[in-house]
């Protein structure tokens, strides 16, 4: 759980049953990511800076599923702050 935390801080302010804050960080995300798209297309004219944006541009498509997944997960209450963790001080 402290990996997803690490890498997606943001999905982990959300409360269960919070669908406004969802959507709105959800439209941020995907506004922010167009973007970043528009720039990478624009790099990616560029012969040898194609590769390093294909590569850039899967790794960003990765990271942005799970976003929209640990949001939603989040929201709905399936994926808790305390799921496995066993090492809580007593």
């Amino acid at each position: 759980m402290d990996f997803l935390k690490k890498f997606w801080p943001t999905p982990f302010t959300l409360k269960k049953g919070e669908w406004k804050d969802c959507v709105i960080k959800l439209v941020i995300f995907v506004v922010i990511m167009a973007i970043v798209g528009v720039v990478m297309g624009l790099l990616a004219q560029i012969p040898v800076v194609n590769i390093i944006v294909a590569i850039v541009g899967a790794l960003l498509e990765v990271y942005g599923l799970v976003f929209i997944l640990l949001c939603i997960l989040r929201t709905t209450g399936v994926l808790n702050d305390d799921a496995g963790d066993n090492n809580k001080a007593e």
